[in-house]
């Protein structure tokens, strides 16, 4: 075998072993995405909905301060 050849199968197996870690990334990225999926219909507290769940309660706060003292 000659030096060329050896270089070749060398790097052959390199990018065999590149071409494996590629589909095992694939994989993951397959499965993730899978995951985003399923949750994507799931309601998510945003900002907005956060400071509407903060107004209502500091409104309910000054509506029993006002009419809890009588």
């Amino acid at each position: 075998m000659s030096e060329e050849q050896k270089n070749l199968e060398q790097i052959i197996d390199d990018l065999n072993h590149t071409v494996q870690k590629l589909s095992e990334q694939v994989e993951q990225l397959q499965k993730e995405v899978a995951v985003l999926r399923e949750n994507q219909d799931k309601p998510v507290l945003n900002p907005a909905i956060i400071g509407q769940i903060g107004g209502f309660v500091l409104g309910a706060i000054v509506l029993i301060g006002i009419f809890g003292d009588h």
